[in-house]
Parts: structure tokens; sequence; C-alpha cells
């Protein structure tokens, strides 16, 4: 089980890594003008990588099952070459992605918590009117605070939405404080704070691949540059919100991972690019850019799915015995036991199961590929049946 639990994650870990390369690559061809189109990417590339496990599965499910007797399965062994195990070092493998994974997601935790700690420390604050007006505009109902102890502002929470000011914001000029606050309440009104953290929480589950990380920082910066386009189409001040976000560049986003923050420091220079930029791609390119991207992904993902794996079917060819070709021969034959309340059920099918075979010809370990039934037996009586054969042979 080890085994196999450690092949199904490193072949997991490869088909991300080739559906993110195919994914960047086709991004790299399909330019999207859109920030909104580039985000809505990434986070299909991401929920891609979380189902190719599900694909074979699926697979599975609509493929026609041949239903044989449960009391006639016979099963049949033969002289197999033994499997090489892996050390035992890299068996606990599992173990430390686990403790990795619960390790990120504990610092999340104590993340939000810090936020709430940081909103009972902050005091309410009165903007001047014009920005007041046009954050209300925006997303009527936010609360503003001020909290001395951050140094950039600060968006969270679901039903209470609050953005934290930090005492510099004060400062600024009202042109500056309208392009910051616009910033934060469009975040709000785009419920981003949930967003990033169901992404925190992929990230912590998939946190040893170097790939998600890569693709969790595109989904950052194309969400930034969202909101990017929106304050300049609000405001119609691009020189203003540049100068905002300058102004915010020599200092440290807060140490609180699952917020968001006006300003990462190492996007600075591709935001103020896209904001000198802007413009209103037609809807044609916009359809074709987002058609090819489409495009591109699906082909990363045939393409991840198609390596090497349980769920590929090789095509089979069907030998006459002859020429130097031989019949298999049956070394071992134990017929499984029907239980009682499987029998009372009218359960029957097969159970599919993979087993080490030993040059001496003992089966060694045994693991179910396609169960039948875990409720009344039939799967156990399987594996009894097949443990058995070397009390027999």
């Amino acid at each position: 089980m080890t085994d196999q639990l450690i092949e199904a994650i490193a072949r997991h870990s490869v088909q991300i890594g080739v559906v993110i390369a195919g994914a960047a690559l086709a991004a790299a061809v399909f330019r999207a003008a859109s920030a909104h189109v580039r985000l809505a990417y990434w986070h299909a590339v991401v929920v891609a990588c979380l189902a190719l496990p599900l694909i074979p599965y699926l697979h599975s499910m609509i493929s026609p099952i041949v239903l044989l007797p449960f009391r006639d399965v016979v099963f049949t062994v033969q002289g197999l070459t033994t499997s090489p195990s892996h050390p035992k070092a890299v068996n606990l493998l599992p173990v430390l992605l686990l403790v990795g994974a619960l390790t990120r997601g504990g610092y999340l935790a104590l993340g939000v918590s810090r936020l709430y700690h940081l909103r009972r420390l902050s005091v309410p604050i009165t903007l001047d009117k014009n920005v007041e007006n046009l954050a209300c505009a925006i997303a009527p109902g936010v609360e503003f605070r001020l909290n001395s102890s951050i140094t950039q502002p600060v968006t969270f929470g679901v039903r209470q939405p609050t953005i934290l000011l930090p005492r510099r914001l004060v400062e600024l000029p009202p042109d500056l404080q309208r392009a910051v606050v616009a910033h934060e309440a469009f975040h709000v009104v785009r419920h981003d704070w949930c967003c990033l953290l169901v992404e925190q929480v992929v990230q912590s589950l998939l946190w040893f691949h170097p790939a998600i990380w890569w693709a969790m920082n595109r989904i950052e910066l194309s969400r930034e540059e969202t909101i990017d386009e929106l304050v300049v189409r609000q405001t119609g001040n691009r020189h203003s919100y540049v100068t905002a976000l300058l102004s915010f560049a020599d200092v440290l986003p807060p140490v609180v991972p699952s917020a968001v923050t006006f300003l990462r420091r190492r996007h600075l220079a591709s935001r103020i690019k896209a904001i000198l930029t802007i413009k209103r791609s037609s809807l044609r390119w916009s359809f074709m850019t987002a058609t090819g991207l489409a495009l591109g992904l699906a082909v990363s993902v045939v393409g991840a799915v198609s390596l090497g794996g349980p769920q590929q079917r090789t095509e089979e060819t069907v030998y006459d015995p002859g020429n130097g070709v031989t019949l298999p021969k049956v070394l071992s034959e134990v017929h499984a036991v029907y239980p009682d309340a499987a029998m009372a059920a009218q359960i029957e099918g097969t159970v599919l199961m993979s087993c080490v075979v030993t040059s001496e010809g003992r089966v060694g370990t045994i693991s179910v590929v396609r169960s039948l039934d875990t409720v009344y037996g039939l799967d156990n009586a399987a594996i009894d049946a097949l443990s058995s054969s070397n009390r027999s042979s």
C-alpha cells in the first residue's frame, strides 16, 4: 500500500508539472490582454491539476464491466518476478508530506487568527468625504478601521468585510487615498479573501510542488492586475494610482499570509507596466485568446493523463499456441468462500486484486484494485482466498 501511494504521489507530481508547463507555454503564445481572462485561466489550470487523479476513476466508471458470479471466481498465480520495494527512508515520504501540509495549514489558521486580532486592536476611521463616497459606491457596507501596527492596507472578512488602513494612508493626498481605497473596495466586492483562503489550502496540500507555487504566484499577480484595471477605469487616473503603489513600495507587507494586501514587492514592476499599457481589447480578440488558452490547457491535460500509470490500457494481442507459444500454466487454484450475508443480499461481481509473487511462488503484499463490497465481506473473502494459496501450495 505504501509503495502504491508513493508511486501515485510521484505520478501526480509529474502530471502537475506537465500541465503547468504546458499551460505556461500556452499563456506565452496566446497573450491575453485582459487580466480577467488570465486570472480565470490560471484558476482553471490549478483546478485541472487537482482533478488529474480523478480522471482514471471517471474513465473506469463509464467503461463496461463484465459481472461474474462470485463463487466462480478463480485465482490463478503464475511465476512472476518479485517487485522491487522502496527503501525504508522513501516509505516515510507520505508522512513527511502530511506533516508539511498540517504545518502549513496551522500557519494559515494562525494567520486568520492574527487578522482578527489586528481588527480588535484597530479603531474606526473617518475618511475624506469623496473617498468615503467612492468606497460606498464600489462596496456598500464595508468597514474601514485604522491600525498603526500595519504598514499596508489589509482586506479580510466574509460576513463583515473589513479594510484595515495604516497610518501612512492618512498622510497621503486625497487622490492617492481614493486610489488605495478603491483598490481595497474592489477586493471586497469580488470576495477575493475567500478565494485566497481556498488557494492557500490547495497550496498547503501541495506545498512540496514548486510548479504549484509558481502557478499560485501567477494567480496572485493576475488578481492584482484585475483590480488595477478596475481601479483605473473607476478613477480614470493612472498617474495617481501608480504613485500610490510607489508610496508603499518601500515597506514590507504585513506578515499575514492569509490577508489580501495592497502590494507585493515582487509584483511591482509587472503591475506598473500593465497599468501604463491598459487598453480595452476587442471581444473577438478576447474570445480568440481564451479559446487558444483553453485548447492549450486541454492538450496539456491530455498529455499528462497519457503518461504511464495504472489508468492506461495497452493493446492486447491474442496468440495461438504453437510456434514457440505456450499457454500459461495454473500453479494454484483457490475458490473464494461466499459469505452468507453477501449471498442473502444477492451481491455478485468481480474483485480485482494485485499482488506480489516471490520467485518461490509465495504471495506477498495484496491490494484491492477494484472493490466489489466492503460491507458483507466479499473483498476480505477474496483476499483470504488469494492468501490461502500459500498454504495450499
